[in-house]
């Protein structure tokens, strides 16, 4: 049986049933994603509804995920961490609680073990070129997700964290030691990030996005960041 997870715009339909044929039992299952057994009539009249299909040991599959957080205060500050960790992971953001990742991503270790977090995962390919695209601007220049949030992707952000952490190592003192040990973890996580397009170049490619450029790019702010940590503190 194939199953679709269909995600954007779906606050608009009237209730669960024009997307997949029954009420969500919301006591169970996340708000948000809908997973259904075929594509019904509204949702392809939609403009602003993407559909992604499951599949099972596809190597250009993406693992998409999506959750709730159960915090003891609003857990505004859980998804900011969530959100840094998947754009060091190169996931596209759908909202705040839903990724589509090249790679599987625990979200589990991300938080506290007091933080009780309930989630979907899938294995995923785009279901048409309306999919791809979206996907592709997901990763690249990020989706609007509100009329007042600014679009977040993975690609900008860690561009810019590189740029403004090459910034703070030259204005900072020599004996900032939390300044180089933050450089020196940025490294990593930037070499990691490289790694990982290295390793997910078919996939990249096939949404239509050069992971040569992504790699290019990067390894200049690394190698740009290399050289300041070391004019600053030496070997």
């Amino acid at each position: 049986m194939t199953l679709f997870v269909i995600i954007g715009r779906t606050h608009r339909f009237r209730d669960s049933r024009v997307v997949i044929g029954k009420f969500k039992d919301l006591s169970r299952e996340l708000q948000d994603v809908f997973v259904a057994e075929k594509i019904r009539r509204g949702v392809k009249r939609e403009s602003e509804v993407y559909v992604f299909r499951v599949v099972e040991n596809d190597p250009l599959a993406w693992f998409f995920i999506s959750f709730d957080i159960k915090a003891p205060r609003k857990p505004g500050y859980e998804y900011t961490v969530i959100m840094r960790e998947m754009f060091f992971n190169l996931c596209g953001r759908v909202d705040r609680s839903t990724y589509i990742c090249p790679e599987k991503v625990d979200v589990d270790s991300i938080l506290a073990q007091a933080i009780r977090v309930n989630k979907e995962t899938y294995y995923v390919v785009p279901n048409d070129d309306r999919a791809i695209s979206y996907l592709r601007e997901a990763i690249v220049s990020g989706v609007k997700i509100s009329e007042k949030e600014v679009p977040k992707a993975p690609l900008s952000y860690v561009k810019s964290t590189l740029i403004d952490m090459i910034l703070s190592v030259k204005k900072a003192d020599r004996r900032a030691n939390r300044v180089k040990a933050y450089a020196e973890q940025l490294l990593e996580r930037a070499r990691g990030v490289l790694e990982l397009v290295k390793r997910c170049r078919a996939k990249f490619m096939a949404i239509g996005i050069d992971p040569s450029q992504i790699e290019l790019e990067i390894e200049r702010l690394v190698e740009k960041l290399e050289v300041a940590i070391k004019e600053k503190w030496g070997d």
